[in-house]
């Protein structure tokens, strides 16, 4: 699915899509409803807000240009502007993959409320170097099986507050250390 410009508003409905989503432009506003992405969400341009609602992804997160290196396969991230509203307490994001922030866009007053969880690696590159600054009651749980690599170019961004679910020492590498403001360990 490719959407590019106008708003899209669920108003309280769930809507569930059976392949990627590549947001290109427009507004994406739940409205207190439920989006279930099955592959991974490219948000490139425009703004997501969940306004109470749930986004659940079961690939990747990339508010970021995503492109590849022509001889190692790897991926490269490029500046995107998408912009993303986590400000309310019951919004909810749970990426089952990566999560990489790599806007130019500010966010220092649009991610103050509600949960972020992420199954995979965290990376956060410097398109702007406000562009995951956490404030208030926002909340990020890291919650993968596996180690999880988390990473922030700028020491601008940091996590508000940050749970953990496995051993900070075996189940996560940080850089830097500590990328936080208040951090709960909480193991299963």
């Amino acid at each position: 699915l490719t959407y590019d410009s106008g708003t899209w508003s669920l108003n309280g409905k769930s809507l569930q899509v059976n392949g990627d989503i590549h947001q290109n432009g427009g507004i994406l506003n739940l409205g207190k409803g439920n989006l279930t992405v099955i592959g991974s969400y490219y948000h490139q341009e425009g703004t997501l807000n969940p306004a109470g609602g749930a986004v659940k992804i079961g690939g990747n997160y990339y508010n970021a240009v995503l492109d590849t290196d022509s001889s190692s396969g790897d991926p490269i991230f490029g500046i995107a502007s998408g912009i993303l509203y986590m400000n309310h307490t019951a919004s909810s994001m749970d990426v089952a993959g990566d999560f990489v922030m790599a806007s130019d866009e500010w966010h220092s007053n649009k991610l103050t409320a509600g949960t972020i969880a992420i199954q995979g690696n965290f990376t956060q590159i410097s398109g702007n170097e406000y562009n995951f600054a956490c404030g208030e009651s926002l909340k990020v749980i890291l919650n993968g099986k596996d180690v999880q690599h988390v990473s922030f170019e700028s020491n601008q961004s940091k996590f508000n507050i940050l749970q953990l679910t496995k051993d900070k020492n075996t189940g996560y590498v940080f850089s830097p250390d500590p990328c936080w403001n208040e951090l709960e360990e909480i193991q299963n």
